[in-house]
């Protein structure tokens, strides 16, 4: 039995690492599935912040986290903890892009679809 997860008190590592274990796959297993090393899934999962993490590996567990929400066979659980992780990403991943743009022309008419 899966444990439920408790998103208001959980950093994004712990998020991740409880995705992982929905998924029941090893750090290694999650590791290969999106292309990264198991000592690279340890330091994710002891992250506190996602700020920490890479532009690279915020979007690779975006991707992944996208894939499952949409695939019907996943348990509704993992697609929820799917959700939660991929809103992270989404939210986070917009930030920097955002941040990184320096055609005030642009940023301003991004400001107004708001």
């Amino acid at each position: 039995m899966v444990e439920k997860i408790n998103f208001k008190n959980s950093s994004f590592g712990n998020l991740v690492s409880k995705f992982r274990h929905a998924l029941d796959l090893t750090q290694e297993e999650f590791g290969k599935l999106i292309m990264i090393t198991r000592v690279t899934v340890l330091k994710i999962e002891k992250t506190e912040d996602i700020r920490e993490l890479s532009d690279d590996l915020l979007f690779r567990i975006h991707y992944l986290s996208s894939r499952m929400m949409i695939n019907e066979k996943i348990d509704e659980f993992v697609r929820l903890s799917a959700e939660k992780i991929y809103d992270t990403t989404s939210i986070t991943l917009a930030e920097r892009i955002y941040n990184n743009i320096d055609n005030t022309d642009l940023k301003q008419a991004i400001k107004n679809l708001k």
